[in-house]
Parts: C-alpha cells; sequence; structure tokens
C-alpha cells in the first residue's frame, strides 16, 4: 500500500492540488460551519433541560431522513452536471438545475403538510414520553418550511460545486448560520425585549435563516451571471423531455433510496436510543453534532472527488480518474486518525455548554466520545469510497445495495438485539455500529479496485 501511495503521489501535480483545495475547501468549511451551526443551536436548547434536548435531537433525526433524500437528489443531479461540464454543455445541466427542482418541490411540499397539519401524530411515533411528545411536536411544526427550503439550497449548492462555484454556497451558508444563532439567542431565552419562545423560538430561527440562505444564492447567482440563470422557456422546453428526466432519475433515484435506507438506518438508531431512555438520547443529542464538525471538514473533499472524478469521466479520461480515485482511496482516510483523537480531546469544551443536563447524561457522554473517535477512520473511509469514488461514475445502485445490506443486515439488527433481548447499556448497543461500518468497509474498497465504477454517463 505504502508503495502504490508513492507512486501514485508522484503523479499528483500542483494543478490537481490546487483544484482538490479550491474545490474541497470551501465545502469543507461550510459543512464544518453547519454543523457547527447544529452545536451551538444543541447548546443553546440544552440551556433549557434534558426534555427539550432529547426533543429537539430527535424531531432533528427525523429532519435528518428527509435532508438526506434531498441530499441524494441534489447529488445525481451534481454527477451529471459535472460530467455535462466536463463535456462543455452548458444547456444540458440547465436542463438538470430544472428538472431536479421540480422533483424536489414535488416531494417536499406534501411533507409540509404532514409536519403542519399531523406533528403529534408524528411525534407518537417517534416517542413514549408525553414530556418529549409535547416539545417535539410544538418544533415540528414550527419548522415544516425547512424542508422546502432546504431542498432548493441543496440544488443550487450542487449545481454550483459541479461547475467549480463552491464558494459562493459556502459564504450563503456561513451568513445563514450567523443569523441562525443570533436569532436563537434572541427568541430562546427571549433577548432584546423578544419573548421566550424557548423550543418554538429556535425552529423559527431555522426555517428564517434558511430563507436568508436561499435569498443569497439566487441574488448572487443572477448579478454574477452564473450559468445557472433560467430567463427564457427555451429551457423549460428542452429540459423536460422524456430522455433527460429518465437520465437523471436513473442517476438519482439509487442515490436517494441509498440516502433513505442510511438515514432511516440512523433514525431507526435514535429510536432505540430513545426508548432506552432520556438520558441516553439526550447523551447522544450532545454529541452528534461535535462528531459532525470533524466528519463535514472530510465531506468537501468527498464531494470534490466526485467533481473532479465526474470531470474526468465527461472527458472519457477513465485511466487517469482511476488512478486520482486511489490516491483519495489512501490519503483522505489517513486523516480520520486525527479526526478522531482532535474529537476526543475536544469533549471537555464541549460539555461546558450543558449547565442543565443530567449527570447521567453527562457520564454517558464520557464513554460515547471514545467510541466516536475510534470510529472516525472507519466512517471517513467508507464516505471516501462510496459518496466521492463511486458516485462519481453513476455506480449508484451498488452503493446502495452496500448501504442496505450493511445497515439493515448488520447493524440495526444487532442494536436492535443488544438493546431490547439482551438489555446491554447504551455503549454496547453503539458498538454495534464498528460491525456495520467494518463489512461496507470491506465491500467498497473491493468494488472500487475492481474498476467497474469507471462509467461515463452523458456521451
Amino acid at each position: 500500500m505504502i508503495t502504490n501511495l508513492k507512486q501514485i503521489s508522484s503523479k499528483v501535480d500542483k494543478a490537481f492540488l490546487k483544484k482538490l483545495i479550491h474545490l474541497a475547501l470551501p465545502i469543507s468549511l461550510q459543512q464544518m460551519l453547519t454543523a457547527s451551526f447544529s452545536l451551538v443551536d444543541v447548546a443553546m436548547v440544552g440551556q433549557l433541560g434534558t426534555i427539550q434536548l432529547a426533543a429537539v435531537g430527535l424531531v432533528s433525526k427525523s429532519f435528518f431522513v428527509s435532508i438526506h433524500i434531498l441530499g441524494g437528489l441534489a447529488s445525481g443531479a451534481g454527477i451529471l452536471a459535472a460530467q455535462y461540464f466536463g463535456k462543455k454543455d452548458k444547456t444540458q445541466y440547465i436542463s438538470v438545475l430544472l428538472i431536479t427542482l421540480t422533483v424536489s418541490l414535488l416531494f417536499t411540499i406534501p411533507l409540509i403538510g404532514i409536519a403542519f397539519f399531523y406533528s403529534e401524530e408524528v411525534m407518537h411515533l417517534l416517542s413514549d414520553n408525553p414530556a418529549i411528545i409535547a416539545e417535539g411536536e410544538i418544533y415540528i411544526k414550527t419548522s415544516c418550511l425547512f424542508h422546502m427550503l432546504t431542498g432548493i439550497v441543496l440544488v443550487y449548492g450542487a449545481m454550483l460545486r459541479s461547475i467549480h462555484h463552491s464558494i459562493l454556497p459556502m459564504i450563503a451558508g456561513l451568513i445563514g448560520i450567523i443569523l441562525n444563532t443570533f436569532l436563537n439567542y434572541l427568541l430562546i431565552f427571549g433577548h432584546f425585549g423578544f419573548s421566550a419562545m424557548g423550543v418554538k423560538g429556535a425552529a423559527i430561527a431555522t426555517v428564517l435563516s434558511k430563507c436568508l440562505e436561499l435569498a443569497i444564492l439566487l441574488l448572487i447567482i443572477h448579478y454574477k451571471k452564473y450559468p445557472l440563470i433560467v430567463n427564457h422557456l427555451y429551457y423549460f422546453k428542452e429540459s423536460f423531455v422524456k430522455k433527460k428526466i429518465k437520465l437523471l432519475l436513473k442517476t438519482a433515484s439509487p442515490i436517494v433510496m441509498s440516502e433513505l435506507s442510511w438515514s432511516m438506518g440512523v433514525f431507526a438508531y435514535y429510536i432505540i436510543y430513545g426508548y432506552i431512555g432520556a438520558n441516553e438520547l439526550a447523551a447522544m443529542s450532545m454529541l452528534e453534532p461535535l462528531e459532525g464538525i470533524f466528519i463535514q471538514f472530510f465531506v468537501g473533499f468527498g464531494a470534490a472527488c466526485t467533481i473532479i472524478l465526474g470531470n474526468q469521466l465527461g472527458a472519457e479520461k477513465p485511466e487517469e480518474a482511476f488512478k486520482t480515485a486511489k490516491l483519495f482511496m489512501l490519503l483522505i482516510p489517513l486523516g480520520g486518525i486525527a479526526a478522531g483523537i482532535l474529537l476526543i480531546s475536544c469533549y471537555p469544551l464541549a460539555v461546558l455548554f450543558f449547565d442543565n443536563i443530567s449527570d447521567e447524561a453527562l457520564a454517558l457522554s464520557r464513554q460515547i466520545i471514545l467510541l466516536l473517535g475510534c470510529m472516525m477512520f472507519l466512517k471517513l473511509f467508507n464516505m471516501t469510497t462510496m459518496f466521492g469514488i463511486l458516485r462519481s461514475g453513476g455506480d449508484t445502485k451498488y452503493i446502495f445495495m452496500i448501504d442496505l445490506v450493511t445497515m439493515w443486515g448488520v447493524g440495526v439488527p444487532l442494536a436492535f438485539i443488544t438493546a431490547f433481548i439482551l438489555e446491554w447499556p447504551l455503549i454496547m448497543v453503539l458498538s454495534m455500529l464498528v460491525a456495520e461500518e467494518t463489512v461496507k468497509m470491506i465491500w467498497s474498497m473491493y468494488r472500487v479496485n475492481s474498476g467497474k465504477w469507471l462509467n461515463n454517463l452523458v456521451s
């Protein structure tokens, strides 16, 4: 492996490194800021108490499912846009934008209705704790527009990155995060003459900040005249044809199904934690945003991997793409070791914000952080191979199969058995994730080495 690394690294020039950093760093910073924003949200809501933290953490995991479905749709669009960009066909990636936005709206508008009119029923499915249900119902109903706004933002962000404009989504996201933090301070606790709204204030802040983020994206796209402006009916006429819709759905649907399977699995874990107890759920809700800061830094490099490899495949350079993929697969996970050590080191600073959290939840969190730090390498390796390399060539059906089997055939069943049948403590239930990630690592590495993912989707 060391020899291969030296051979591949010797062929990496400054132009490649410059392109990688130009694409990856803005995405990484945006993702880290988003995770930091979640940490601020959790810290502020955590000041209200263990029940409020557990409720918002549980609802956020239900949102996590819809966000990943929308993210899968946006990723499918990004794969096609990256290859069309490599092919230098601008009209086609505008078509991809229009079709993807339409599908996103068709998915999120019904979610708004469910969140607004059936919030209590949804919460009863998620928890059996009356206090958690009451707080969660307020949060779901108040933030119902979040799904639609997030879907549009994700689509534009993916399209901009695919045509090498990754700075704008980062700037818009940063401004949205700053506004969200400020509004949280005003509305949750009632500063500067505002009434203290608690959980409802957190939901309002989330929706308003997402509105601003979307507005900034659209205004700058038009001001800078980026090639994503739809100013003629010709684009609609050319876009909504059977062949183009079929290509997008063929590329994106396995990604969406994979994201659905994975996010539902993560959500299932959280339901299991919630049924074990409120302290267990609060402990996980505390630590997930902190872990997310470190993981999300590498998301940018995974996204850059998809874009660079997609450009190479679209330009009919499969050999070059394979060498680049090997480099990504060897280098990025090495950062997972350092990230895991830093995650554990940052724990004492993170828990300073949680004054009103029970001693039991804090004690659990100290055990959990050690396990999460040790798992970081596995998670980042799988993220690189599956959502960076395999996805770039449209090998999305295989990704879906890996996710489906490892999550629902290994991870979730083991967590269920250990929690409800063996009645193990939370830390032992959580350790079942190691088995899932290990199987996923072996399987995805085999697929990358096979070279079967090296597909040109747009020729």
